[in-house]
Parts: structure tokens; sequence; C-alpha cells
């Protein structure tokens, strides 16, 4: 819990090499967000998510704990990771970044087999089910952007202005979501759902703990 409060006040001061130094060796990390309650909302909105995954990479996992029900919790959270993850990777495709999308796809899901294989203990059943899960998401998402592609490159036959903006606005059926949402919907849902599942840290916890330790310490006489 010390290393939390001092991470979140390095945090908090811009010092984010040295919050860094300090999850990379002793591998505690943040118990949520600096900021406003809704903050995450407000970056998943906009399509800020880069700041979005500065945020989930910085979080803790062992705060979830380990009870039943805390466990239940992590999986929702990781799921709600890799919800994330698999939206920046639709729009880069969806701006035409391919290859970035690509390689991105290919990031996110090694690292998601990592984190689990080293966070979780499961039985062999649980653990081949993820395996499955994660396999299925994986062939979904570069299904979506293959379909992207085709129909940007089907459309894209005459070589005009006029028709290029317009094949930069289509979207395959239920390409950002089931009902064929639109990207905003999205974005606003996973916001959301952001919201309600990270903590937010209060400012000057720390200093705010020192300052009520002193106090105590001057009406014991310590």
């Amino acid at each position: 819990d010390m290393l939390r409060l001092v991470h979140a006040h390095l945090t908090e001061c811009g010092l984010h090499g040295t919050a860094r130094a300090l999850r990379n060796e002793s591998g505690v990390g943040a118990s949520g967000i600096l900021g406003q309650a809704g903050l995450l909302k407000r970056w998943s909105t906009d399509g800020q998510w880069g700041s979005i995954m500065a945020c989930l990479d910085s979080l803790d996992a062992s705060v979830f704990g380990t009870s039943n029900q805390t466990k239940q919790y992590r999986y929702l959270y990781r799921d709600l990771a890799q919800d994330v993850h698999d939206m920046v990777i639709l729009e880069l495709a969806d701006a035409g970044e391919w290859d970035l999308a690509r390689a991105s796809l290919s990031v996110a899901y090694e690292t998601a087999s990592d984190t689990h294989s080293e966070t979780e203990t499961e039985t062999e059943t649980e653990s081949d089910q993820d395996e499955e899960e994660r396999k299925r998401r994986r062939d979904m998402v570069d299904r979506k952007i293959q379909e992207l592609a085709s129909l940007r490159s089907a459309d894209g036959g005459i070589n005009s202005i006029s028709n290029n903006m317009h094949s930069s606005m289509l979207v395959p059926p239920d390409y950002y979501g089931e009902g064929n949402v639109s990207r905003q919907k999205r974005r606003d849902e996973l916001g959301s759902r952001l919201a309600h599942a990270i903590p937010v840290i209060p400012p000057s916890r720390l200093l705010t703990l020192i300052g009520q330790a002193i106090k105590w310490q001057k009406h014991t006489g310590v």
C-alpha cells in the first residue's frame, strides 16, 4: 500500500519516469486513476486511446485480490482491457493505418497471453477455454480488418478525391459491434464501462496522510 501511495504521488507530480522505475523494480503499480471521476469516459468519447492505454498499463493487477468475488471482477477487467485494445486496432484500420493495426493486433494478443500466464492460477480446463477465447477474439478482429480492406479496395476503383472520401467512410456491417453500432456509440459504451470499473484515486493522498500523521503525533505527544 505504501508503494502504491508513493507511485500515485510521483505520477501526480509529473515524475512519470520515476514512477515507471518504481513499478518496474517493485512490481507494484497504481490502484486506480488520478484525476476526475469522468476522465476515462471523456478520453474514450474523444478517442484519446493513448491516454487510456497508459492508464491501463499503469494499473496493478494485484489490487483486484484473490478471492472468488475479486477474481470474477478481475476477469471482467481483463475483458474490458481487451475490448479497449480491439477498439484501438479497429480504429487504426479505419484510419487506413493497416500495417500499424496488424502489428498492434499481434502485440496486443501476445501481451494478453503472457500477462495471463503470469498472473492467473487456473485449472487446465479454464486455461484452455481462455486460450480458445483469445484465439476467437483475435480471429474476429483480424477478419474485420480483412473485410474493411476488401470493402475499401472494391469501392476505391475510381481515382478521384470524392470517391476516396466516400471510400474512407465505409465500414463492414457490425464492424464496431453487434447491431451495426457506430464508432461513436462504441466509444461511449467503452467509456461508461471504464468509468465504472477503474477506481479514482483522491488527489494529494500521500500528503494528506502525512499531514494526518503529524497531527496525531502532536495530539498524542509522541
